[in-house]
């Protein structure tokens, strides 16, 4: 990204000497009842590099003057990966570490990683769980540990790394859920608002009965643009493969976030799953978001659907569809809570499904 013409506009000695003594609040409220330039860009951001994006037309268009929300814009730059951020001195360090600790407190249908309490039946053959083998309900307690890693490799380029592990248990019932993660991932700057990912991850989740493993390899870009005055769009689009047991999915994702002159969020997302032969695979879904401030606290509603196809059982072919809707919002700016519902309809009822989401979110905490 080339801020050499953006420096030289907005960085004028009356705004470079002004005095930040007096500058109040980070990005000053604008006059005449506008919406100003940090609640616009940064109070429902889910994507940084959008809010970066967005911020940065604001100075470019003299609506953000503000000298501390310059500087604040001038050091997200930088964190990012851009060395020179906006032309102001101090540097960071190329290497940067974080661990974070995150409590866990949320309801499962599965705490044990059993199997559907219903009747498995298929044309007149019925087949029965062991009692042993059921999936239990409950509430997972627990914490989650984070160490992650960001290289600047400078220009906008970055690696970054993260490990993670998080143990939760269910009190009522004593069954333990333990979990690993590790993801590498590659950021390329190509220019003209435009980056590349490149992804690697694993995970490993183990309960009492059962235990999932999954690999995946993502390749992508997204590119941010203004689509009209203060509409500030990225689209990207990406190929994701992803290895479980001897099972390899390949499915194509399309992703649209937009922030609208009132400073809220739409997301959109398309996701297309290539068959496998003989395998059950979600074929298509779609996820609609939207993020706002409600008595100045994050809301965040989003709906998705789902369809998934492709295997059989005893030569039944399974055919799934569901749809979920879900309500997120920050009760503080350490907590908030996650209530929905989730349903699934199958061509074998075994796979039926209908339960509420209900969960609590934490801030992590930071060393």
């Amino acid at each position: 990204m080339n801020y050499g013409k953006l420096i030289r506009r907005i960085f004028a000695p009356v705004i470079v000497l002004s005095s930040l003594s007096g500058a109040g609040a980070v990005f000053a409220q604008e006059a005449g009842g506008r919406i100003d330039s940090g609640d616009l860009c940064l109070s429902a951001s889910g994507d940084t590099r959008l809010a970066n994006y967005c911020l940065i037309n604001e100075i470019n268009a003299e609506r953000l003057t503000d000298p501390r929300g310059i500087l604040t814009t001038d050091g997200r730059l930088k964190k990012a990966g851009f060395e020179e951020g906006l032309g102001f001195p101090g540097a960071l360090p190329r290497f940067d570490t974080d661990l974070t600790v995150t409590p866990i407190f949320s309801y499962s249908r599965n705490v044990n990683g059993g199997n559907n309490s219903d009747e498995l039946t298929l044309g007149a053959i019925t087949f029965e769980t062991d009692p042993d083998l059921l999936r239990k309900a409950g509430v997972l307690v627990g914490a989650g540990l984070q160490a992650s890693g960001l290289y600047r490799l400078g220009g906008g380029d970055t690696i970054t790394g993260a490990l993670g592990f998080n143990a939760s248990r269910a009190p009522q019932h004593g069954a333990e859920v333990i979990g690993q993660s590790q993801q590498l991932c590659y950021q390329n700057y190509m220019g003209d608002n435009t980056f590349a990912n490149f992804c690697g991850a694993r995970s490993v989740t183990r309960y009492e009965l059962s235990e999932s493993r999954q690999r995946s390899l993502t390749a992508g870009f997204t590119r941010y643009f203004q689509t009209a005055p203060r509409r500030y769009t990225g689209l990207g689009a990406q190929i994701e493969r992803v290895f479980s047991g001897d099972t390899a999915v390949t499915s194509l994702g399309f992703a649209a976030r937009q922030k609208t002159r009132a400073g809220d969020e739409i997301g959109l997302n398309a996701t297309f799953g290539l068959p496998v032969s003989g395998q059950h695979v979600q074929r298509f879904g779609f996820q609609a978001s939207y993020s706002t401030k409600l008595n100045d606290r994050a809301l965040t509603l989003s709906a998705g659907v789902q369809r998934a196809y492709g295997s059989q059982i005893f030569g039944i072919a399974r055919e799934d569809r569901g749809w979920s809707l879900q309500a997120s919002y920050a009760l503080t700016d350490a907590l908030s809570v996650q209530v929905g519902y989730r349903r699934n309809d199958s061509s074998i009822d075994y796979f039926d499904e209908r339960a509420p989401v209900i969960g609590v979110s934490f801030e992590p905490f930071r060393w």
